[in-house]
């Protein structure tokens, strides 16, 4: 019946969801990812994956409460949502205050500069806590995707960007593309 049709594309969306966030959870991501990179690198698009991450987020939620940082996390995701909507990309809450992009028809290079853009609208989210007006930072990690690598690796390699970018003050974006070219500078 169309009744057991619905409840079942209900179930299946509420697998693929994040029940904060409303967003793709990991689960869906790496279901997801590998296709949109398989189906990129047939037809010659390039891509890249970052993970995001909300800068001193246990300090927020050990001073503020949990209920404060459950909406500093919707408040992030709506914000990337938006700034999103329309694209190619896909984006998930990876758990956490982590969240996955993975972006279609951006280069390392390119999607670095796309991150620095969301990173920058992010810290214009405003959230009311205790009648003080919070603002955010995030860490970004971008790293393009060459080669047929497993997408683990592909979100290794982003994870370890956004170490560097935390080791290196946070409130950045940082790649293998930035890596690439400090070192040819140093040379």
């Amino acid at each position: 019946s169309l009744d057991m049709l619905q409840q079942i594309r209900n179930l299946k969306r509420a697998a693929a969801c994040d029940y904060l966030t409303g967003l793709f959870n990991r689960r869906y991501f790496f279901d997801r990812g590998p296709r949109q990179i398989g189906i990129g690198q047939r037809e010659s698009i390039p891509c890249s994956i970052a993970i995001l991450d909300i800068d001193h987020f246990k300090k927020l939620n050990d001073t503020y409460g949990h209920e404060i940082g459950d909406r500093v996390l919707i408040a992030v995701a709506h914000k990337l949502e938006n700034l999103l909507d329309g694209s190619p990309h896909l984006l998930s809450r990876l758990g956490g205050e982590e969240f996955g992009i993975l972006m279609t028809g951006l280069d390392s290079a390119a999607g670095t500069d796309y991150c620095d853009w969301l990173r920058h609208e992010l810290s214009r989210v405003r959230i009311v806590a205790d009648d003080e007006d919070l603002t955010i930072t995030v860490s970004i990690g971008v790293s393009g995707i060459e080669g047929d690598e497993t997408f683990d690796n592909h979100l290794n390699a982003a994870d370890q960007f956004l170490y560097m970018a935390k080791h290196q003050g946070r409130n950045r974006a940082y790649s293998d593309a930035l890596m690439a070219a400090s070192v040819s500078a140093a040379e």
